[in-house]
């Protein structure tokens, strides 16, 4: 019986991403067993960033309509834009809820030992997880 309230639930479990989040994501969700989970895309901003006004919002409505908010995934560099997510809110909106926070820092996480724009990585250290990708 654990194991299909564990299946069932996996069909309610929500993970928010911005319209900008990498393929990769869907790839690795698919990876570790999680193909069912409803993934959410999140309007940007003008400056292509998801915003946690529009996080906390989603997150609310999901909620009330059972389903079950699991993960955020922020981005530190899109490769598209290189846009960076305001971490340091999405952080906080994820302990509000009690959510995991993953930050994609693959394309643009090395940029934070650049003092020109290390105030952009604020609150990566919050992070439940994260992946760099030194080759690129």
């Amino acid at each position: 019986m654990k194991l299909v309230t564990s299946i069932i639930s996996l069909y309610r479990c929500v993970i928010y991403c911005s319209e900008l989040t990498h393929y990769a994501l869907e790839k690795g969700l698919r990876a570790v067993g999680m193909r069912e989970a409803i993934l959410k895309t999140l309007p940007m901003d003008q400056s292509f960033k998801m915003t946690a006004a529009a996080l906390e919002k989603k997150i609310k409505e999901d909620k009330e309509a059972g389903l079950l908010p699991f993960l955020v995934a922020a981005t530190v560099g899109t490769t598209l834009t290189g846009s960076v997510d305001p971490v340091n809110d999405i952080a906080d909106v994820c302990d509000r809820h009690q959510l995991w926070l993953h930050v994609d820092a693959a394309y643009g996480g090395f940029f934070a030992l650049c003092d020109e724009v290390k105030q952009l990585f604020v609150g990566v250290e919050r992070s439940d997880s994260i992946v760099v990708n030194p080759h690129k």
